[in-house]
């Protein structure tokens, strides 16, 4: 069913995209509060994020903010997407 692969899909990035960001953080060495307050949101938000409690995937410009901050290469593979963000 194309419909059911399109959701399966979103669901499977949406948890790549958590592990990515959690991984970062932790490498990071910072706690959800201190990278929230780095980003300038909310840290229930960081939680969401992290937790998969929030269904939307996040914009490219918060990921590429949490690459930034972290100071870590935050990688998402997917089956259809392969993303690379590097923090300069």
């Amino acid at each position: 069913d194309p419909e059911f692969k399109v959701i399966l899909d979103r669901v499977r990035l949406r948890i790549a995209v958590a592990r990515a960001i959690k991984t970062a953080r932790e490498k990071a060495e910072l706690t959800q509060a201190e990278l929230a307050e780095a980003l300038g949101i909310s840290q229930p938000m960081i939680g969401r994020l992290e937790s998969l409690k929030d269904k939307r995937v996040p914009s490219l410009e918060l990921l590429a903010k949490i690459s930034a901050v972290t100071k870590k290469k935050l990688v998402l593979d997917h089956p259809s997407i392969h993303m690379e963000l590097v923090a300069k």
